[in-house]
């Protein structure tokens, strides 16, 4: 995926609700604002919504999500699939992941770069993910294998920005 990191930016959980969850206790408060693609995974708003987040919902066109919709000026955390939305399988464009970087960065906020599916849905089409292009340790990659090798295994991994390894 052209992600360079050193080990201790890498953690093993059980799986994406897991890691939601854990970077979520880690970064928000109740109330903080959470960005999220309209539509998305439903547990991935239940997280979110157990953790009290207040949540903006963004469309997503031919190019994913539409940054420039994004009304929060507060948002801490922005999750993303952006190998291939949930469930409309578009992919983030290079200009829209370029522009997300440079809102998060002006914003202060963390992305959650959720690459659920990568390896079965990019396989030749590949784009940089977020995390490689990402000059501010803003963003957090995570990952599963539960599509790659059978539904039942349960095993993700995060990689971490610096500034939340201790954290988290």
């Amino acid at each position: 995926r052209g992600i360079k990191c050193e080990s201790e930016q890498v953690m093993i959980v059980s799986g994406s609700l897991q890691s939601l969850y854990l970077i979520g206790s880690v970064i928000l408060n109740p109330t903080d604002q959470v960005v999220l693609e309209n539509p998305t995974f439903p547990n991935v708003h239940s997280i979110f919504k157990s953790l009290r987040a207040a949540i903006e919902g963004i469309p997503v066109d031919e190019d994913g999500l539409k940054v420039s919709k994004i009304k929060s000026r507060n948002a801490k955390l922005i999750h993303t699939t952006p190998s291939g939305h949930y469930p409309s399988s578009v992919m983030l464009s290079m200009n829209r992941r370029k522009e997300l970087l440079s809102w998060a960065s002006a914003h202060k906020s963390y992305i959650i770069e959720n690459e659920y599916e990568h390896e079965v849905s990019n396989y030749y089409n590949h784009l940089p993910s977020l995390f490689e292009l990402d000059e501010e340790n803003r963003t957090i990659f995570m990952g599963t294998f539960n599509r790659l090798l059978h539904p039942s295994v349960r095993i993700g991994y995060l990689v971490l920005p610096h500034p939340l390894i201790q954290p988290v």
